[in-house]
């Protein structure tokens, strides 16, 4: 029973084991730390970054880019909305 409490509060919040924790006490004062702990470990493949292997450096410009799409509506009269930056990583200008 501790388990479906504890199941429902996370993924109603999407908390850490701590907020989890303290949320999943309201509703049942039994639930103890080592409860939440022990079903995050196993509702969850940890994933360690391999030493070495844990980012990509670029060697020279234009050769890997970051993008995001952002949203404009508070402009009157606006004829686009939706805009899009990409930035060279190795250099971080704008294209």
């Amino acid at each position: 029973m501790t388990d479906k409490i504890i199941s429902d509060v996370y993924h109603e919040f999407y908390g850490s084991i701590n907020s989890t924790y303290l949320d999943a006490k309201k509703k049942d004062n039994t639930i103890k730390y080592d409860d939440v702990k022990q079903w995050f470990e196993k509702s969850f493949v940890r994933k360690t970054n391999l030493s070495g292997y844990n980012s990509f450096i670029a060697h020279h410009a234009y050769e890997e880019f970051q993008m995001d799409l952002f949203f404009v509506n508070d402009l009157e009269n606006q004829d686009y909305k939706i805009g899009l930056l990409i930035v060279d990583i190795f250099s971080n200008h704008n294209i």
